[in-house]
């Protein structure tokens, strides 16, 4: 479940994959926020993420050549805002961090999704995580 929720799997998502309700996907998410002393599906991807990296530390093979970045058509702004996603705060601890408006942090969201071509939080700061461990 935590590797789906990694990916960035909805609650429906995880249903189809699982072969469970949504009301026992429910359940057991809250059970591993619990059991990992998180509390968002975001902190506990990065959690996943961080364990998987420090397990894959050993040399890689080289990697084909990188393609355009899609991180290179964000602004200043919306890097710090995708930076504190990554991190797993949420909206209102991004605006106290970087003193702007709630509003105004939904709208940088809104812009990084769409500028990244993703729906939600926990696949940007996934993109984002792949895309730091594929740099040199």
């Amino acid at each position: 479940m935590l590797q789906l929720v990694a990916l960035g799997a909805s609650n429906v998502q995880l249903a189809d994959t699982l072969g469970l309700s949504i009301h026992t996907v429910k359940k057991h998410l809250a059970r591993l926020l619990l059991k990992l002393k998180v509390e968002s599906r975001s902190e506990a991807a990065r959690r996943y993420r961080d364990s998987i990296s420090s397990r894959l530390a050993a040399p890689a093979a080289a990697a084909p050549p990188a393609k355009a970045k899609p991180f290179d058509v964000l602004t200043t702004r919306e890097w710090d805002v995708l930076a504190r996603i990554a991190s797993g705060a949420n909206n209102q601890r991004i605006a106290s961090d970087l003193a702007l408006s709630l509003n105004t942090v939904k709208r940088h969201t809104t812009s990084i999704y769409s500028k990244l071509g993703v729906r939600s939080r926990v696949r940007a700061a996934a993109l984002l995580h792949a895309s730091t461990n594929a740099l040199p």
